[in-house]
């Protein structure tokens, strides 16, 4: 498989799209109003337990209190937020013999406690934060757990190096600097570098650590103590692994700062950044732009003319499988078994490419056997796998529902890059003509004794959208003069396009006054 990243930058954002087999499924957006915080570690104040949620608020110095639940409390997972493939019969004992104490024996009001953010807020929700601290280095993860003794400081080495031999040597290089509360995870690019590249990453992080430390106890009152790096900056660290093929950016500063970034590393892997020259435009180049914009449908269609819909919501993502125009009685076993597939694979890709994360409801077409339905689950499963958030998949439910679950740490693209529409209010759908001539036939009647008693006036102009205008004058010209009679009023109608579709105003004949907001 073929991977790309590609790198777009302007004085208003940075942009990143990762490429597989020419095929878009990551993308990356960044503005500089844009208020990341997941990774950002602080020092906050404890404003408010909650007992009952064995949860707690804390006041980190941002808008809004940040979320803190006991399990996501140091001592409860000694190796943080990560999950470790080869737990020592140590942590296998702590987690047999610890029971979930009572949050007021861990925290009181107005306590001092070093957290990170592991979700980033979300509508009217604060972001969420753990005690269980984690600094990423190039090869290696600090993991600080406050509470800790050595016998829980352990180095976890990740699932993609699958070489024994090498697991040993990896964890050999890096052990030596676990102490107390700090451990460390391997990571995946490790796999084969010499000793110093671990041993660097090892003594940067605990200095990162070491200031951490000493800047919570040297300041008062809630603080930001390590911010998390920028997009492209993270970006190299995280994505650029020899699984990738090629880095193409078309900045030539972000260029520069890509290649001494891995110069400092000593890494082979700067052969494959490259500059991007060209007067077109990166994403026009690589024909990506418009799958870019193809993120924010609901409907994706597939190849063999089926598609997938997906509905996004503050509690679930719901996705359903169509078989579009086929006829369901011409529509073999085979037939519906390999639109659920096509299905699968795209439906892994959105979920990658829009950052779809919490509970995801899929809705295959139905199958009567139970052998294509876990083909198609391990269809599933296969591209699923990747994706870097932590996930799960269940199997058919009994209503023949697919239940997955997906790590969320922030907003989806479409939360993070758009509005709640204002003519819908987050409906997706707007009053009908129709609705529209009914509230404006309701607004009149209201108002009929207002403006008799009040205005004295027998004339008045209604200003609609054009569609709305059409729709009486072509439709229901009749009920409209009906109102009229009834209401003893002449009204004339003006189009006004400036106005939503469903939106109208009535302004009096004699001044022009808007009284829309009368009633």
């Amino acid at each position: 498989m073929r991977s790309q990243i590609l790198i777009n930058i302007t004085n208003h954002e940075t942009r990143v799209a990762l490429l597989e087999d020419d095929e878009l499924v990551e993308f990356f957006v960044q503005r500089p109003f844009d208020k990341r915080i997941y990774g950002n570690i602080y020092k906050g104040i404890i404003k408010k337990i909650i007992p009952g949620l064995q949860s707690a608020f804390v006041d980190i110095g941002i808008e809004k209190n940040a979320f803190l639940h006991i399990s996501d409390m140091e001592g409860l997972n000694p190796l943080g937020n990560f999950e470790v493939e080869e737990p020592t019969d140590n942590i296998s004992k702590y987690f047999k013999k610890r029971k979930t104490p009572d949050i007021n024996t861990l925290i009181k009001e107005g306590d001092e406690i070093l957290v990170q953010v592991i979700k980033e807020p979300i509508n009217k929700k604060g972001p969420r934060i753990s005690t269980n601290i984690n600094i990423p280095g190039r090869f290696l993860v600090l993991l600080l757990n406050q509470s800790a003794t050595q016998e829980y400081s352990k180095v976890a080495v990740s699932k993609k190096i699958t070489d024994r031999e090498e697991r040993k040597r990896l964890k050999s290089i890096v052990e030596p600097y676990v102490k107390d509360g700090v451990g460390f995870i391997v990571r995946t690019v490790s796999e084969g570098k010499r000793d110093e590249y671990l041993i660097n990453d090892a003594k940067n992080l605990l200095k990162i650590k070491n200031k951490i430390l000493r800047d919570f106890k040297k300041y008062s009152g809630p603080r930001l103590l390590y911010k998390e790096m920028n997009l492209l900056s993270s970006v190299i660290r995280d994505l650029f692994a020899p699984t990738i093929d090629s880095v193409v950016v078309d900045n030539k500063e972000a260029y520069k700062e890509i290649i001494k970034y891995l110069d400092d590393l000593k890494s082979d892997l700067k052969d494959r950044v490259f500059y991007y020259r060209d007067d077109r435009p990166i994403f026009e180049n690589y024909h990506i732009e418009e799958e870019i914009s193809k993120i924010f449908n609901r409907v994706v269609n597939l190849k063999n003319r089926a598609s997938i819909v997906i509905e996004q919501t503050e509690a679930l993502v719901s996705i359903d499988v169509n078989s579009a125009k086929f006829v369901r009685k011409k529509e073999s076993r085979n037939f519906i078994k390999e639109v659920n597939l096509a299905a699968a694979r795209e439906i892994a890709r959105q979920i990658r490419l829009r950052d779809l994360g919490g509970i995801i409801v899929i809705d295959f077409i139905d199958m009567e056997y139970e052998e294509d339905e876990n083909e198609v689950i391990n269809e599933l499963k296969k591209y699923m796998r990747r994706d870097k958030a932590k996930y799960f998949i269940r199997g058919f439910s009994d209503f023949g529902l697919v239940e997955l679950t997906r790590q969320r740490f922030g907003q989806s693209i479409l939360q993070s890059t758009s509005i709640v529409c204002p003519i819908c209010n987050g409906l997706g759908r707007i009053d009908s003509p129709l609705t529209t001539v009914s509230k404006i036939e309701h607004w009149f009647l209201k108002a009929k004794k207002w403006i008799e008693k009040e205005l004295g006036e027998k004339r008045f102009i209604l200003k609609l959208n054009k569609v709305v205008y059409d729709f009486i004058i072509e439709e229901d010209l009749s009920r409209f003069v009906d109102l009229e009679k009834q209401l003893k009023f002449k009204v004339d109608l003006e189009i006004d396009n400036s106005l939503e579709i469903n939106g109208f105003r009535v302004l009096s004949y004699k001044d022009k006054k808007d009284i829309t907001n009368e009633f």
